[in-house]
């Protein structure tokens, strides 16, 4: 009985020592899988951007229009419609100006011209009167005839030669008289009515916030974004009594735009004067406009740079302080994650699983953000291809 339990027992040594064997194996097997598992993404067709997002300031350049004289317009170009420089923004009349007035001044000028008329005529007044009479008998003439067009023509020409023949018999006194009451008017009515007109081609805007004489082309690079206070745009009544030198409207240049943005350090790195970028606004839709970096300074807040920009810039005739998206560029290609990418002796190279081993590839670095790389292929073998898998974040030996 003693020597099957020695036996039992030894048998379980043998199996203890069995299993802790086949752990240990079990554990340097899990260890190795852990050891050559890797992390992979395919390689996807698409774009980067590198772009930043930010608040801009609005400059224009901009001309308020002020009221001439004090009254009431009576003409005003149409908002938001672009028009050639020259172009009659609007017409003021004060309330004195009335149009019993205007038809004294009408009724006197057309006297004066039959006197000029009559002054240039060698009609005597003998001659006149024959050729009204003759003038009458002809008109008769047509109408017993029915012909009712030539004798409505008949008939304006003797309506002129009774204006000249009653001028040719007005004394110079009178004329002098006339004259008189001409000028008087003529004193009345022009400052009575006053136009402005188009500074230069643009677009009429009712709107205006108060920014539109502190921020302008000329003291761009003074403007400080964060000293810029959002401001709500007020919409002139053009229907009341308006008081000279108050604020109309104004015209905003439609093909002259600025921009002044703070960006951080690392986004600012790189744009210079010259620098083309584009400015994305998004309003009802987004707008994408191309712009170049007229200068960058550094303020308090960090880089400010100051966009120009010349292409038509829809829906920002009121806005100032503006959410846009400036882009430094797009890539479109293959993309790979950036931490797929290693660099080498000037190269950049990228591993690729395939079945169970990987592949150095080259490739060309278009672009990225940071995150995702757009590449291209180098034209050596093996190439980068759609749908490869690239091995990501593996540190390799220089």
């Amino acid at each position: 009985m003693k020597e099957q339990g020695q036996r039992k027992k030894g048998k379980g040594y043998i199996r203890a020592a069995m299993l802790a064997v086949l752990t240990l194996v079990l554990a340097k097997t899990v260890i190795g899988v852990g050891e050559n598992a890797v992390e992979t993404a395919l390689v996807g067709y698409g774009d980067v951007k590198i772009s930043e997002s930010t608040v801009g300031v609005i400059v224009r350049k901009e001309a308020v229009i002020k009221a001439p004289i004090s009254g009431s317009i009576i003409y005003a170009a149409k908002e938001n419609q672009r028009i050639p420089v020259g172009t009659k923004l609007l017409e003021m009349k004060k309330e004195t100006i009335n149009e019993e007035l205007t038809g004294k001044h009408d009724e006197i000028n057309q006297r004066l011209q039959a006197l000029q008329s009559a002054d240039s005529s060698r009609a005597v007044p003998a001659e006149i009167e024959r050729s009204i009479k003759e003038g009458l008998e002809n008109i008769a003439f047509l109408l017993n005839e029915g012909n009712l067009a030539a004798a409505y023509s008949q008939k304006e020409r003797l309506t002129r030669e009774i204006n000249i023949s009653l001028a040719a018999s007005t004394t110079g006194l009178e004329r002098e008289e006339l004259l008189r009451q001409k000028e008087e008017l003529d004193n009345i009515i022009e400052g009575g009515i006053k136009a402005e007109f188009a500074p230069f081609s643009g677009v009429p805007v009712y709107t205006m916030d108060g920014y539109e004489e502190l921020l302008y082309p000329e003291n761009l690079e003074e403007v400080v974004p964060s000293k810029v206070a959002p401001a709500k745009a007020k919409k002139v009544d053009l229907t009341g009594e308006l008081e000279a030198g108050q604020p109309v409207m104004k015209v905003v240049a439609n093909h002259e735009w600025y921009a002044v943005c703070s960006l951080s350090e690392g986004f600012a790195e790189g744009l210079g004067k010259g620098s083309v970028v584009y400015l994305e606004v998004s309003e009802e839709q987004t707008y994408n406009v191309r712009a170049v970096v007229r200068n960058k300074v550094e303020q308090e807040e960090g880089p400010v740079v100051f966009f120009e920009a010349k292409d038509y810039f829809p829906g920002l005739y009121e806005a100032r302080n503006v959410e846009m998206t400036v882009v430094k560029g797009k890539y479109s290609g293959l993309v790979v994650p950036l931490s797929a990418i290693t660099e080498k002796d000037g190269e950049y190279l990228v591993e690729v699983l395939d079945a169970d081993k990987t592949i150095t590839k080259k490739v060309l670095l278009k672009g990225h953000d940071g995150i995702s790389a757009v590449v291209e292929q180098t034209g050596s073998s093996p190439a980068i291809k759609l749908y490869d898998k690239v091995v990501l974040g593996k540190e390799r030996e220089d």
